[in-house]
């Protein structure tokens, strides 16, 4: 679709077409791919319900490069929520929070100070941006987040360095405090900025936390450190991902997915009044031939005796051939034709008008009718041999069951319940 019909249908508009196709790679288990035969399907609409779309989402990108295969499993799944999101992101926006809310009542001052060990992780926030488009443009997506969270853990590695908490405990090292918080949450804000397209809903739950605007939220804005106000208001919230108990959550996810116990069909109720309503006729089977082009169907010519020129029609095509046989017709036999056939008088029905005299099925006084379609000419597959089973046909917009009768057979078929109600009346 993507490389011949969508190209065409843009061309036909005049619009321009791709000048590349991308394709992914698949979701494999234990190096092989999923299969319903061997029960390893995984439901991506219980993972989501369980932990997230945006979790899933960027546990998807963050461990299989785009374009290749990727191993799946539910362990893998958990730790990379864990260790990426739960540790290294959500701890981070949390301690800068609560950080700013503990010592500063949410609100930072306008006065800063400066100190060397801020350098390092300003350039980083500022180079972090160009290096993670690169990787995007070429559909590195795995290493456009490598990028972002080479910045978080630097983040993260900075709160260590400076120790807040150490700071607070003196006033005369608020202006110092107060910068250290402000740059924290400038690292946030590119972060986020950088991780929206993988995660969008807690981004945006993040940004009302840490206070930035709609201007500081930009793709542009991410180039420029301070895009924050310098008394920026920061919002306690809810943890955007909790740690989750690998084994719990494993043990709830295998229970989810054993197999429902086999519980017996309910069959529908079938009273005498909706079997009377059924026409049953008794057929034989005139001939079974293949289907042109086809390897699995074949084409059966049925008779149920309703057609009173057949043995007309029989006995010239016999003369035809050079066979001996009268060339008048004769009226066929009220019950059988031999051993292993059974004939249609049994369960036929007289004709409206008749008045007895010559029985309904004498070609004289027998008005012709035509069989419907559905028994001119049946496709079945070619597990329905021609000797030894029986088939069934139903109609079920005309509520007509048409029961088959096969050579060297003396069975009669009827669908589910009305199979006994038809044994007895026969």
């Amino acid at each position: 679709f993507h490389s011949i019909i969508w190209p065409a249908m843009l061309m036909s508009v005049g619009e321009p077409v791709p000048a590349k196709v991308y394709g992914h790679g698949w979701l494999v288990i234990d190096g092989g791919k999923m299969s319903k035969s061997k029960g390893n399907v995984v439901d991506p609409y219980l993972l989501a319900e369980k932990f997230g779309v945006d979790a899933l989402r960027f546990f998807l990108l963050r461990t299989f490069p785009f374009g290749t295969d990727g191993n799946f499993t539910n362990e893998l799944l958990i730790n990379t929520i864990n260790a990426d999101l739960a540790n290294s992101f959500g701890n981070l926006v949390s301690r800068t929070v609560a950080m700013v809310g503990k010592y500063f009542g949410g609100t930072l001052p306008a006065d800063r100070a400066a100190d060397p060990l801020d350098d390092a992780l300003l350039a980083m926030i500022r180079e972090t941006p160009a290096r993670y488009a690169a990787q995007m443009d070429a559909f590195q997506l795995h290493l456009g987040l490598e990028e972002v969270f080479r910045l978080i853990s630097r983040a993260n590695k900075y709160i260590d360095e400076t120790m807040p908490w150490v700071l607070a405990k003196d006033e005369a090292n608020r202006p110092r405090l107060a910068s250290v918080l402000y740059n924290l949450l400038e690292a946030l804000r590119v972060s986020l900025i950088l991780l929206t397209p993988f995660i969008p809903e807690s981004c945006a739950k993040a940004f009302d936390q840490i206070g930035a605007g709609e201007s500081a939220r930009s793709w542009e804005s991410a180039s420029v450190f301070g895009s924050l106000p310098a008394d920026v208001t920061v919002t306690r919230g809810e943890t955007l991902f909790p740690r989750i108990d690998a084994q719990k959550m494993l043990d709830e996810l295998e229970a989810m997915n054993r197999p429902a116990p086999a519980v017996d069909p309910v069959l529908p109720d079938v009273s005498i009044d909706d079997f009377a309503r059924c026409d049953m006729r008794v057929v034989k089977v005139l001939s079974c031939e293949a289907v042109k082009k086809s390897q699995k169907l074949l084409k059966f010519s049925l008779d149920d005796g309703t057609d009173p020129f057949r043995h007309s029609r029989l006995l010239r095509a016999r003369t035809a051939r050079g066979k001996k046989g009268r060339r008048h017709p004769e009226p066929p036999p009220a019950q059988d034709d031999g051993p292993g056939f059974q004939r249609h008088a049994p369960l036929r029905r007289p004709h409206r008008g008749w008045q007895g005299g010559t029985p309904p099925h004498d070609p004289r006084r027998c008005r012709p009718r035509r069989l419907p379609p559905l028994l001119k000419t049946r496709q079945m597959s070619t597990s329905s041999k021609r000797g030894g089973q029986f088939l069934r046909i139903l109609n079920v917009s005309k509520l007509k069951t048409y029961v088959i009768i096969m050579k060297e057979e003396g069975k009669i078929a009827a669908p589910g319940d009305m199979k006994k109600e038809f044994e007895k009346i026969s």
